[in-house]
């Protein structure tokens, strides 16, 4: 997309940019179109900040960079997620028991852990993630909640879907 290709060449220029959306799909989709156009050696200073629903855009996120560099703590935290993704299931039927629901929780809280200690990993990478990129994709609501990204300066702003942008969004973005 022109988008794509507009923010890939800021990004072999060394501008910083960042490109924010009202929806985190929005956001994928134009951080998938900056990737498809990036050089290689350039996705490694793209990072999409938030909750990313595309598997090809979630390498580029703080988890996936942790995630990419240690694979055993990426087979924990699949595993911790896919076995969560089941007790939710299996807790949701009604026929279960106390006892058994005591035990399900107890095997839930366990897997909540593993998630717990990979956020704060996450949380902890942010800032140093963040420093060393030059495009950064995130929502507008992350990026007037991100303490971080308001105080960051961008070379250039990329509001994606603008008319369905608040004008207080837009004020935000522009600061």
């Amino acid at each position: 997309t022109t988008l794509g290709v507009a923010i890939a060449q800021w990004l072999r220029n060394n501008q910083t940019v960042l490109v924010v959306s009202t929806s985190n799909a929005a956001v994928d989709v134009a951080m998938r179109a900056v990737l498809a156009k990036s050089a290689p050696s350039d996705k490694r200073r793209v990072l999409r900040r938030g909750a990313c629903l595309d598997p090809v855009v979630s390498k580029y996120t703080e988890g996936g960079r942790i995630l990419a560099g240690n694979i055993p703590l990426a087979k924990r935290v699949a595993q911790a997620q896919d076995r969560l993704r089941r007790l939710a299931d299996r807790i949701a039927e009604r026929n279960l028991a106390a006892a058994q629901l005591e035990v399900l929780f107890r095997e839930r809280v366990r897997y909540e852990g593993v998630l717990r200690e990979f956020n704060d990993l996450v949380s902890k990478a942010a800032p140093a993630a963040s420093s060393e990129s030059l495009v950064i994709g995130c929502t507008l609501a992350r990026m007037v909640l991100d303490k971080e990204l308001r105080e960051k300066r961008f070379d250039v702003v990329v509001v994606d879907e603008a008319s369905m942008v608040s004008f207080a969004y837009a004020l935000a973005a522009s600061m």
